[in-house]
């Protein structure tokens, strides 16, 4: 082979070079408008798809809906119907006790209450009474969208009230109690004084140590001992620390099957209602939809957008190679393969961008009801009491009254220096 035919050998094989990279860049840009074309396929189908299957489940959902509805209904008659047979019975009992449905009975017999003295046979009596209000109000409470905004509130806040003066009258039951431990109290010993006693949805027991009288201190005192007591008839044992004087302490065991204290606690109410608590799932599916539809228009702007500047500048380029043909244009021939093969900015699938977006306000929602709490104390955000409450609490005994001639009883009280 001379060298003519050498450099025309090396002549073909440089055009057949060039003639395979046109091809392959002619493919890949072949490919990139035909995965364009797929991709926008698919977008169009997947919308179709979720019209076509919005339709159906709107066609089922509204068949629901309106059986719902009509349940919904028979429910409210039946209701209804209860409530009269409720207050005509509650009209032939005539015990005196108000009706839990009308709130301003509610509120004189809470009235009533507190300016009433509440011992523990007394206390039996409101526990008899008060439970099957309570528990009625707890219905009605839970139960409130037949309400308007305002009926509900009411009944919530004569609900509350209702337990506070109940949890109240606990106290000063136990207080009526400690005032008098000569006649009121089990004494087991000299040293030792106990109550028990049964009431209705309530237990309470008390546990209380005599302190002997003043006796001279010993040199050197001894290290004291922790005491252990305990409750046989609720099954619980308790023992106290050092650093508490079994000698002069007095423990009150209650155990409560309603829980009174736990919606007075910081922890308990939620910082915000959560949103969109009673939308219909009809009506969901709804706004869900139309919210598709709004991000796939807006995305398809995007790319409609984007691909219209693409064109553009394609459209410059390549004038401008046609104006310059006798010049090697690298820079120029780059930027158009570069113009070609360019992509619109990522945009994701409409629902899952809507379930992402759900998820972030949720996530938002729950650290709003998030609250800080200290060593041994329960969030009640995140935890419920169940089946009833054991109160445990280290009371201070008042002072004892004594007896003097004339039928005269005297009680000394502490003051505190000034």
């Amino acid at each position: 082979m001379n060298k003519k035919e050498r450099e025309a050998w090396l002549q073909q094989r440089i055009e057949e070079w060039r003639a395979e990279k046109e091809a392959e860049k002619q493919a890949i840009l072949a490919g990139a408008k035909e995965k364009r074309l797929a991709l926008a396929r698919e977008r169009a189908e997947l919308m179709a798809k979720d019209n076509a299957e919005l339709e159906i489940r709107r066609d089922i959902l509204a068949k629901t809906c309106v059986l719902f509805h009509k349940f919904e209904k028979q429910k409210i008659d039946y209701a209804r119907k209860k409530q009269l047979e409720a207050e005509w019975q509650q009209y032939l009992r005539c015990d005196g006790l108000p009706d839990p449905r009308v709130v301003t009975q509610m509120n004189t017999y809470i009235h009533l209450w507190q300016k009433a003295a509440c011992d523990d046979n007394e206390l039996e009596l409101r526990c008899r009474d008060a439970l099957p209000m309570l528990a009625m109000l707890e219905e009605i409470v839970a139960n409130s969208r037949q309400y308007t905004a305002l009926q509900a509130q009411s009944y919530n806040e004569v609900r509350i009230a209702l337990r506070e003066q109940l949890s109240q009258a606990i106290q000063c039951a136990s207080y009526s109690l400690l005032r008098d431990l000569e006649h009121c109290l089990v004494w087991d010993s000299i040293q030792l004084a106990t109550y028990g006693r049964e009431f209705n949805g309530l237990m309470l027991n008390i546990w209380v140590a005599i302190p002997l009288p003043t006796r001279k201190r010993k040199p050197v005192e001894p290290e004291p001992e922790p005491v252990e007591l305990t409750f046989p008839a609720m099954r619980v044992g308790v023992k106290l620390p050092k650093i508490i004087d079994g000698s002069n302490v007095c423990v009150r065991a209650a155990r409560s099957m309603v829980d009174l204290l736990s919606e007075s606690s910081r922890s308990f109410a939620l910082a915000a209602e959560m949103p969109n608590r009673y939308e219909d799932l009809f009506v969901f599916n709804v706004r869900e939809h139309i919210e598709t539809y709004k991000i796939k228009k807006d995305q398809d702007v995007i790319r409609t957008a984007f691909y219209k500047e693409i064109k553009e500048k394609i459209t410059e380029v390549e004038k401008f190679l046609k104006a310059n043909p006798y010049t090697k244009n690298e820079k120029e021939k780059e930027e158009l393969d570069n113009l070609n093969m360019a992509e619109p900015p990522f945009l994701p699938d409409p629902r899952t961008y809507i379930g992402e977006q759900n998820e972030v306000r949720f996530a938002k929602y729950l650290k709003t009801c998030m609250t800080r709490t200290r060593t041994g104390e329960i969030n009640l955000r995140k935890y419920r009491i169940c089946n009833g409450v054991l109160n445990l609490d280290l009371l201070t005994t008042p002072p004892q009254p004594k007896q003097m001639k004339g039928g005269i009883i005297l009680t000394a009280r502490k003051f505190k220096e000034i």
